[in-house]
């Protein structure tokens, strides 16, 4: 089945998480960042916990979701919700190195990588089966990129 939607992305995504799962759904955004994709009316559509390692945003934990905090991961999940960077080398938090006082301050910055892309992917691959129901449902929304002219194709990686 193909489908195409045309819209604005908060919109897409409102009719992605009703398509898949009725209101009042338990989401999981491990990735909410300034909570674009909520601006619709799906915030208040769901019950939604947020997360996001920028202690700038107002997610409601701020955390690397690879150590989330026994609040999250004692509960399971109808959808989690993923969006990462795609724009290599630019500014983001580190996501490694997590035993260092900057790290615990959250204020080291560090540019994002491919390799730290397919790490995430490879630990989410570890938590997600922990914390998402059995007839979960896990969105990823990621694009393809370019670094340095070469085409990377995120959805593969």
């Amino acid at each position: 089945m193909l489908s195409v939607l045309f819209g604005e992305q908060f919109d897409i995504f409102r009719q992605i998480l009703n398509f898949y799962k009725p209101n009042y759904s338990k989401v999981l955004d491990l990735t909410y960042g300034k909570g674009t994709l909520w601006k619709s009316k799906a915030k208040q559509e769901y019950i939604l916990t947020t997360v996001d390692i920028d202690p700038n945003t107002n997610a409601q934990f701020h955390c690397d979701f690879n150590n989330l905090p026994v609040e999250i991961t004692s509960c399971k999940y109808d959808i989690i919700v993923y969006d990462p960077p795609y724009k290599y080398h630019s500014q983001s938090f580190i996501l490694h190195d997590r035993k260092s006082e900057m790290w615990k301050n959250n204020t080291q910055r560090t540019v994002w990588t491919l390799d730290e892309q397919i790490n995430n992917a490879k630990n989410l691959n570890k938590t997600l089966p922990e914390i998402l129901n059995d007839d979960g449902i896990f969105i990823v929304k990621i694009m393809d990129t370019r670094e340095k002219g070469q085409l990377i194709l995120n959805h593969i990686d």
